[in-house]
């Protein structure tokens, strides 16, 4: 198992025929962007992947939890993180939103209790509230994927999905967004598996039901072998949105 939070880490052994990659180097969309995450411990900058998610307040993007918080509610948590939508070659052309000195996770962070009370996987999301950048809003200003939560008798297996994210290790840099297409399996029977070889720096991104066009989970870890999970959205992923939306932003 891997947690794939970080682009700058020591290359691990992945597999690299993944049989599921495409698009390295596509143009990114607009609602996909890098997420820049600064610790005030020894973890020094992380970076991860992020989408833009619809919301009341028109401010929240999903990611992992573990991007925020590597070890759960005991460990280490984020104090910054910059949001670039559309980041590409080292470029934000639609710029960065930014928040700084967060001293608590409830406020602007809504991290999933599963992930905070016992790190598991399936519990492995977060959304974070976003201040407006010159006036306006994330979703104002990117658009946003709506959110589609599983159904407990929806299952895991045969979802054709999109995954985006910014993988950092060889033969990626980060600096280009990436997707691996293809139909899920069940890991675990808590959590989405799709064969492809994303690396440290893609945790977060968003998993798109291809033929609804919805947030269906975020890239939680890379597995043994050459396939990454997604911890689903589900009853609980709604409630913790729906705290999150109705956080007022300025």
């Amino acid at each position: 198992m891997a947690l794939l939070v970080g682009a700058s880490a020591a290359p691990a052994a992945f597999a690299q025929d993944s049989g599921g990659d495409q698009g390295r180097g596509e143009k990114p969309d607009s609602r996909v962007g890098r997420l820049f995450i600064d610790f005030d411990t020894k973890l020094g900058r992380q970076s991860c992947s992020a989408s833009v998610v619809h919301a009341q307040n028109k401010s929240v993007i999903a990611t992992a939890a573990h991007c925020l918080f590597p070890e759960g509610g005991r460990g280490p948590k984020a104090e910054r993180i910059e949001f670039a939508p559309g980041y590409d070659n080292g470029k934000a052309p639609l710029g960065y939103w930014r928040t700084d000195k967060i001293t608590d996770f409830h406020n602007p962070y809504k991290v999933d209790g599963r992930w905070v009370q016992e790190a598991k996987t399936e519990g492995d999301i977060a959304f974070v509230v976003l201040p407006k950048k010159d006036g306006k809003t994330v979703e104002d200003a990117v658009g946003a994927y709506k959110a589609d939560f599983k159904p407990d008798t929806v299952p895991l297996a045969g979802r054709n999905v999109a995954v985006h994210g910014y993988p950092g290790l060889h033969p990626y840099d980060g600096e280009k967004v990436v997707t691996a297409k293809g139909t899920t399996t069940a890991f675990e029977d808590v959590a989405y598996a799709l064969s492809s070889n994303f690396s440290k720096g893609s945790s977060g991104g968003p998993w798109i039901d291809t033929d609804r066009g919805t947030l269906v989970g975020v890239t939680s870890r890379k597995e043994t072998g050459s396939f990454i999970v997604g911890a689903p959205f589900v009853g609980s992923t709604a409630a913790l949105l729906a705290k999150a939306e109705q956080i007022a932003v300025r």
